[in-house]
This record gives C-alpha cells, sequence and structure tokens, in this order.
C-alpha cells in the first residue's frame, strides 16, 4: 500500500533517503512493533503464572528475532508482488498453512505423519514456536540451536533479498 496506492516510498526518494534507508527502516520499524505485541502477551503469561519472569526476560531477544525474521520475509514477498491482490495468494497459501503446521495450536509430531513433520520443519514458524516453548519451558537443547541458527540465516538471507529487490523496484 505505501508503495504503490500511497506512493510513500517514492516520496521519500525525493529526499536525500536512499531506497536501502527505507528497506532498512521498514525492518527496522517491525522490531518495536515485535516488542510491542511479544512483550504484551509475555506480560500476560507472567500475570496468568504461565511463565516466570525471568524466562519471559529470556524469551524477549527471540520475539526481536522472529519480528525481524517475519519483517524480512513480508518485505520480501511484497518486493516481488506486483499488485495488490497478489496478497490474497500470499496469506491463501502461505501463511494460514503456516500457522497449521507450526505446532502453534498442538504439538505436530503427534498428529501429522513423518513427512509433514519434515515439511514442517522447512518453516519458519515451526522454529518460533519452537524457541519460544524452550524458553517458556525452561530448557535449550541441540535442537533449538538449530532453530536459532536456522531464524537468525533466514532473517539475513530474506533481508538481502528484500533490500535487492526493492532496489531494483523502487529505483526503476
Amino acid at each position: 500500500v505505501r508503495m504503490t496506492f500511497q506512493r510513500t516510498y517514492e516520496g521519500m526518494l525525493t529526499t536525500p533517503v536512499s531506497v536501502d534507508d527505507i528497506a532498512i527502516g521498514e525492518l527496522l520499524w517491525a522490531v518495536p512493533r515485535a516488542i510491542i505485541y511479544g512483550g504484551i502477551f509475555l506480560v500476560m503469561m507472567v500475570l496468568f503464572g504461565l511463565i516466570p519472569p525471568a524466562a519471559a526476560l529470556l524469551a524477549l531477544p527471540i520475539v526481536v528475532l522472529c519480528g525481524a525474521m517475519f519483517a524480512a520475509l513480508g518485505q520480501a514477498f511484497t518486493a516481488y508482488v506486483k499488485n495488490i491482490e497478489m496478497y490474497s495468494w500470499y496469506y491463501t497459501m502461505f501463511l494460514t498453512p503456516l500457522f497449521l503446521f507450526s505446532g502453534i495450536f498442538f504439538p505436530i509430531e503427534e498428529r501429522f505423519p513423518p513427512w509433514a513433520v519434515k515439511l514442517a520443519w522447512l518453516t519458519p514458524l515451526y522454529h518460533a514456536a519452537g524457541l519460544m516453548r524452550a524458553v517458556a519451558a525452561g530448557r535449550f537443547f541441540l535442537p533449538d540451536g538449530v532453530s536459532l541458527a536456522y531464524c537468525v540465516a533466514l532473517a539475513a538471507l530474506l533481508g538481502a533479498i528484500a533490500l535487492r529487490k526493492l532496489r531494483g523496484r523502487l529505483l526503476n
């Protein structure tokens, strides 16, 4: 919307702001939003006695990382989308299955066949949910380290892809 309909980015480019500044600013703006939303959930979990306050503090960096990862994912998709109607594909074909196969609502290892669990392992929300569950449970094992590396690598990769694609799209 800001790129096509409001032409906000176009207006920004008439100032000394570069495309990289816009893209990085968008990614950085997602971090405080993630802290606000995730922080509210963490506070509520502490108030209801679901996790100890120390676990909530340890979870905050994971909230930041996951917010940055999903911001990069959204920005990369936005960089490739040609029209607003394509977002229905993003929600229908990507986000909805992502929620169903992530293990957020129920443990997928107990409910799905092994091939579906392997497919779920490839998705970013599976790793984000696993990291949050590990911190909330007070444990951290090697698979959680793999999930942490996955989230960091995916955030960096998608951020770089979004930057590169937005440069070409906004400068043309």
